[in-house]
């Protein structure tokens, strides 16, 4: 996996360019709830609908439009980048090599996580990680049964 991951980023990448460039027009065929139709859904957050930028921690304001382009934009290609490029998760073959300052883990099959700020590189395996306990948890993400791909500075 991690002679993967370069190509695997370089396709992220550009799904990435292309939601950036379309998110204003992709946001305008959004239902009344906030989700994409299912030729689209690929480009919506797979946890949440493109309203979930109104919520508190976030807090967007403006019309449906602008908040639904600001939340592509925040989160591009996130369902891409999990069922395309994502890897199963299991923690069994995942070590945590430290969690600190930083976080590097490694999987038996090459697949890796390392975060430190906002730099993020490998697979989400990190939110799947109980820092007080320094033990692998389900995680947020529990039904769902694959880590995504990420790159993010």
């Amino acid at each position: 996996m991690f002679l993967l991951y370069p190509p695997m980023f370089i396709l992220s990448l550009l799904f990435w360019v292309v939601i950036m460039v379309l998110a204003p027009l992709v946001a305008l065929f959004a239902d009344a709830n906030g989700n994409l139709p299912l030729y689209l859904m690929w480009l919506q957050t797979f946890d949440a609908t493109l309203d979930e930028g109104r919520q508190p921690a976030y807090g967007y304001t403006g019309s449906n439009w602008w908040v639904r382009t600001r939340w592509l934009w925040r989160n591009p290609g996130y369902t891409f980048d999990m069922n395309v490029l994502g890897i199963m998760w299991n923690p069994a073959d995942w070590t945590c090599i430290h969690a600190g300052a930083y976080f590097f883990a490694i999987a038996n099959n090459g697949a890796f996580n390392f975060e430190w700020k906002r730099v993020k590189l490998g697979w989400k395996a990190q939110n799947h990680y109980d820092w007080t306990t320094g033990q692998w948890i389900p995680g947020n993400w529990a039904k769902y049964p694959k880590i995504p791909i990420c790159f993010s500075l």
